[in-house]
């Protein structure tokens, strides 16, 4: 009787050790489709502000800046050791990396790096699902989302 009870007791210890929690280490690169299109959702709100003479500039500049992203390498490398690596740039060309730390608690990621471009670090927090880690900020006033996918 009392081998069943302690088996319950020691389910949750065995399903964490098979991993039952999320894993965050590997590679995450930036989804560069859904980054296109948040951009697109931004411009289109934008565009009824703009003068008519001015939209087809700004929809052109959408595109290349659509395009832009689809040419785009950013990634996140989380390591075992609690080290992050950022990097960002086009596929195929130059490259530029930061190091950073990076820490889970529960489904919430915080990835703590010195941007580039600036001298103080900075803490970026996102939620880690499955094979997607999902990064929300304000930019302009509005609430952008940078997805990024294991790869």
């Amino acid at each position: 009787m009392r081998k069943p009870f302690l088996a319950f007791l020691l389910l949750p210890l065995a399903l964490t050790a098979c991993g039952g929690g999320a894993n965050p280490v590997g590679t995450w690169r930036l989804d560069a489709e859904a980054a296109g299109k948040m951009v697109e959702s931004m411009m289109q709100e934008q565009m009824a502000s703009v003068p008519a003479a001015q939209q087809a500039m700004m929809k052109q500049m959408t595109a290349q800046m659509v395009e832009g992203l689809k040419k785009s390498s950013g990634s996140i490398v989380l390591a075992a050791d609690g080290t992050a690596t950022v990097g960002e740039g086009e596929a195929g060309g130059s490259r530029r990396e930061t190091k950073g730390t990076w820490k889970l608690d529960g489904d919430k990621l915080s990835i703590t790096a010195v941007p580039l471009g600036k001298s103080a670090p900075e803490t970026k927090t996102g939620t880690l699902a499955g094979d997607e880690i999902r990064i929300e900020e304000e930019a302009g006033g509005k609430k952008i989302a940078l997805v990024f996918r294991r790869s």
